[in-house]
């Protein structure tokens, strides 16, 4: 994985039943790479930053729930 990689626009998080089968596949700490992704773009992240913005800095999760609320958190503003 390479540190400056673009997040796809779109994300669909595995399913339950298919990340915990996967869990079994890897170890439980991040590789190299992907520890040096997070560790740099963690301090970047803001409050109210889009899930897109987020993914881009330290990359797709290995799981996640598909949110179906479209409104912005209380309190951020979207111009």
């Amino acid at each position: 994985m390479i540190a400056g990689a673009q997040a796809a626009d779109t994300y669909v998080p595995p399913s339950s039943d298919a990340f915990l089968k996967s869990v079994r596949a890897y170890p439980s700490a991040a590789g190299t790479a992907r520890r040096e992704k997070i560790r740099v773009g963690v301090p970047k992240l803001t409050r109210c930053m889009s899930s897109t913005e987020v993914r881009k800095l330290i990359g797709d999760p290995d799981f996640g729930y598909v949110g179906t609320n479209p409104a912005p958190m209380a309190g951020c503003r979207r111009s």
